[in-house]
């Protein structure tokens, strides 16, 4: 059989080939290729993620998990270098690629091969977004002082201290990429804008949110104290309610706060109390003294009630009620209430209606899985449907409302302390050369279990948190540790420890900070210093600077973790030191076999090395005496530059030899002080 090259040959080829699809006794044979009529990608590849299956010519169906990328780039081959391949409508030319503008959410590609007749085949691609937490900042500054502890992308809590004169500050938040969005306070900022924020007296808390085009989000809270906080008293002693109670226990720094009255209850009294008699109180708008009731008219569902505190400054705080009818007769309620991060406190039970949970720090958002008992009734999560619930640091509260056919509402409240950073970075030095942190006033609300971190340089400093809580307000701080406090340290034990290293702690400001310098403290050790101590006993010794003496701390000390764990009984200097059998001094002195002659001078350099089993010399120094062919002699001082040095030497090129003492002390040219090593120099 054969087919004749023509349209209608070509026709006649086509109505052959159907006819033998669907018999089977005819054997027939075709000239043009299969793939003139049965077009087919023979690749397919994408410029992000992989294609789930592996491509098969066969499979039309795929599915590819992407990161966020600019555009799409999608390479579709053909089997036939005629058929003409689209990818979303967009023609590919031969054997390149087609590049997709992407949305921010997840979306289809669809690639169609077309024959020069008319036959066509789609393949599908269900792009879907992965969802890292990407959301963040990449930089976070203010325009008075800065923030402390310095800025760093995983660091969510910051706070900071400006003068009373300081009536507004501006904060400027970069995003870290430049798709994301940025919020303070709720207002949209451009990344990288300066945004100008009214300070009251005391605390002000800002808050910095950033998200991503996925979603995500990331809370960056500020504190900034104005000065002047002692004397602005602005908030409430307490809220009275009736009938019923607050379903959480009143506090003045927590503002938000729930209760359950019966269906037929229709007016709901509220009593504040402010902090300041001066202070101006008002109730959803209306004018209440300090101490007297307000009746509020309740409406079904639920019923927020604003109370508004003033102070003679004008610096203002918001409390907000949300009252909820409910029936004790009401199918209304939960079975099941489970957390993904911390534990309900009580534990659950259908009936209790009010709950606490801690979580970690680096919990910035709580999920909340509730189960109604009844099947027919609705739940909100602080009025969304989302379980999902973003978290400040310190204390939130969660309401979650069960709603039934009927309308009654029964309200399960929790509220979530999330913990703050117990962690403080300081990497800059101030003008006095002193690593230094300030304690924040947060440090009240940790747990008394939990140990506060100052690093401090290169230094570690651990406190734990009970012992800070009544000091809050006053500084850690550690300077750098100079040779000569060393040296004098050394010299004041002469013959009983090796000084391997220290650190000056100092703990100064109000409140009982005598209550600190008695806590037991964690110091961290640099891995030279670890080393050194493995040569002897390691302690931990206090330098009494006036008394010239050093005092045992009764350290703890574990050399393979490289910490030591002793009571800070008082401010100054801690070194770490090894005991030594006996008086111990082991320095060796070598000097150069040749020189260098450059006329009048004969230099060469001599070595310098303190055994690691050897006491410090205090002012350690070369004494360089030189004699002539007369038999006279020269000398001078040359200062060391560390325990293991090389200096360079030089003397006159008339001297016949030279003597390098290692001496500690002075020489005024009279008898040669005690010297603890000796190199010899012969002019060849």
């Amino acid at each position: 059989m054969f087919f004749i090259k023509s349209k209608f040959g070509r026709l006649l080829t086509v109505m052959v080939l159907l006819f033998c699809i669907f018999s089977e006794s005819l054997n027939c044979t075709a000239s043009d290729s299969d793939s003139d009529y049965y077009p087919n990608l023979a690749s397919l590849s994408i410029n992000s993620g992989t294609l789930s299956p592996v491509f098969n010519p066969d499979i039309t169906n795929y599915t590819a998990v992407i990161s966020k990328i600019p555009s799409l780039i999608v390479t579709p081959t053909a089997d036939n270098e005629n058929d003409i391949i689209t990818v979303n409508g967009i023609t590919c030319d031969k054997g390149s690629s087609c590049r997709l503008d992407i949305p921010s959410s997840n979306f289809q590609v669809t690639i169609i091969v077309k024959t020069q007749y008319g036959f066509s085949k789609s393949y599908l691609i269900n792009i879907v977004y992965e969802k890292p937490d990407t959301a963040g900042l990449s930089s976070l500054s203010v325009d008075h002082g800065a923030l402390s502890p310095a800025f760093s992308a995983d660091t969510l809590y910051y706070y900071e201290n400006v003068e009373k004169n300081v009536s507004s500050i501006t904060i400027t938040p970069v995003a870290a990429n430049t798709y994301f969005s940025v919020k303070v306070n709720q207002e949209d900022v451009m990344s990288g804008s300066g945004i100008n924020l009214p300070l009251s007296s005391g605390t002000n808390t800002e808050i910095i949110t950033v998200s991503d085009s996925y979603g995500n989000t990331r809370v960056y809270t500020i504190l900034i104290t104005r000065e002047g906080a002692a004397n602005d008293s602005v908030g409430l002693s307490d809220i009275a309610v009736s009938p019923g109670a607050l379903n959480t226990a009143f506090a003045a720094d927590t503002y938000s706060y729930s209760a359950n009255v019966e269906n037929d209850v229709n007016v709901f009294s509220v009593t504040p109390t402010a902090l300041d008699s001066t202070a101006e109180i008002t109730v959803n708008g209306t004018a209440v003294e300090s101490g007297h009731t307000y009746r509020v008219p309740l409406t079904d569902g639920i019923s927020t009630i604003l109370i508004i505190v003033t102070g003679t400054g004008g610096q203002s705080k918001t409390y907000t009620v949300a009252v909820s009818h409910t029936s004790a007769n009401d199918s209304a309620g939960l079975s099941s209430l489970i957390l993904n991060a911390g534990s309900l406190d009580p534990s659950f039970a259908s009936g209790t209606l009010n709950y606490s949970t801690r979580v970690d720090n680096d919990v910035s958002k709580l999920y909340i899985s509730a189960t109604a008992a009844d099947t027919a009734a609705q739940i909100k999560y602080n009025g969304s449907a989302s379980g999902s619930v973003s978290l400040n640091v310190g204390s939130s509260i969660v309401s979650i409302a069960v709603i039934s056919e009927s309308g009654s509402i029964k309200t399960y409240t929790i509220n979530v302390f999330r913990k703050y950073d117990a962690l403080i970075t300081v990497s800059t030095q101030n003008a006095d050369g002193a690593y230094c942190a300030t304690v924040p006033d947060y440090v009240s609300s940790l747990d008394d279990s939990d140990a506060f971190t100052f690093k401090l340089g290169g230094d570690t400093v651990i406190i734990p948190a009970s012992v800070l809580k009544s000091c809050k307000g006053f500084t850690v701080s550690r300077s750098v540790s100079t040779q000569s406090t060393l040296q004098k340290a050394s010299s004041a034990a002469f013959n009983n420890y090796n000084i391997a290293g220290g650190v000056d702690v100092t703990l100064s400001g109000s409140g009982a900070v005598s209550s600190v310098l008695n806590a037991r403290v964690t110091l961290e050790m640099g891995s030279g210093v670890k080393t050194a101590l493995k040569n002897g006993e390691p302690e931990i010794l206090y330098y009494n600077a006036s008394a010239g003496t050093l005092e045992n701390t009764n350290a703890t000390i574990d050399l393979s973790a490289g910490t030591a764990n002793f009571t800070a009984a008082k401010s100054g200097t801690y070194v770490f030191a090894t005991a030594l059998s006996g008086s111990s001094v082991k320095y060796t002195v070598t000097a150069d076999s040749g020189y260098s002659n450059s006329g009048s001078h004969l230099s060469f350099n001599v070595k310098v090395t303190r055994e690691t089993d050897s006491v410090k010399l205090e002012d350690a120094k070369l004494l360089v005496i030189s004699t002539l062919s007369n038999g006279t002699q020269t000398f001078y001082i040359k200062e060391l530059t560390g325990d293991s040095c090389n200096v360079s030497v030089s003397v006159d090129s008339r001297a016949n030899s030279s003597a390098v003492y290692l001496i500690s002390g002075s020489f005024d040219g009279g008898v040669v002080p005690k010297s603890y090593a000796l190199a010899q120099f012969v002019k060849a």
